[in-house]
């Protein structure tokens, strides 16, 4: 299936175009073909991927290339590999991994609301992080983004002084169960 049947498909639910002739039909179809023959240039620059992956990478500002240059080629296949069928959750947390958030997402009970626990940020996600998340994840998903550790926002809220907090007596495996 091209680009221009995918794009029919996608819009028949609307019922807003002519998808069987007209104008309609045929401005889908140009755009169709120029989409096709996009991906056809990329799946050459992949057949070609040695001399190509750093214009690649240029694509891909959210991607975090601080790694050796196999994992970066394979991050940058990772995002090249998106596609309609991508929001499983190993697809989701693999396109977080190429980006340099390792993370584990998993469903709620409230519809289209995904939480993302990430595993090596203690605290607060930085503007950067946030930033990341909602580039990547579809318009239409919520996301509970959530960081083990107790910020320090939380600690004032449950501590409003340091008397209270060390007649507490907690342990730091209590205190992280607190966030």
């Amino acid at each position: 299936m091209g680009y221009a049947d995918y794009l029919k498909q996608m819009l028949r639910p609307m019922g807003v175009y002519r998808l069987d002739g007209g104008y309609s039909s045929s401005e889908l179809d140009a755009v169709g073909d120029a989409l096709d023959k996009v991906c056809a240039e990329l799946d050459l620059l992949l057949e070609r991927n040695a001399d190509y992956i750093k214009r690649l990478e240029a694509l891909f500002p959210i991607v975090d290339f601080a790694s050796g240059e196999a994992e970066r080629e394979s991050n940058v296949l990772t995002l090249m590999s998106v596609n309609d069928e991508w929001s499983d959750k190993a697809s989701l947390e693999a396109i977080l991994s190429a980006c340099g958030l390792a993370a584990d997402i998993s469903e709620t009970d409230d519809k289209f609301v995904l939480e993302v626990r990430f595993k090596d940020i203690r605290g607060e996600l930085t503007s950067r992080e946030k930033q990341v998340c909602r580039d990547i994840m579809p318009a239409h998903i919520a996301l509970r983004l959530i960081c083990d550790g107790l910020t320090w926002d939380r600690a004032e809220e449950l501590f409003p002084t340091w008397d209270d907090f060390d007649n507490a007596g907690l342990t730091a495996s209590e205190l992280v169960k607190l966030a």
